[in-house]
């Protein structure tokens, strides 16, 4: 294994994937075909914002 451990880097690479992932959902909702579609989505997206908030917190030294 050439690659040395940096959870640092790990880390980086999670917040693209979710920033990714929140902005697909972002879209989806943008044509969400009933309010029911449009509640899950939110609540999806609110649990990324969630997740992408303490992501970014434990990159802040």
């Amino acid at each position: 294994m050439s690659e040395e451990y940096n959870p640092e880097a790990q880390t980086l690479e999670e917040v693209e994937r979710v920033e990714v992932e929140l902005k697909e959902l972002l879209k989806k909702r943008g044509s969400a075909g009933t309010d029911k579609d449009r509640q899950v989505l939110d609540r999806q997206i609110g649990e990324l914002e969630g997740r992408l908030k303490r992501l970014r917190a434990k990159l802040v030294p």
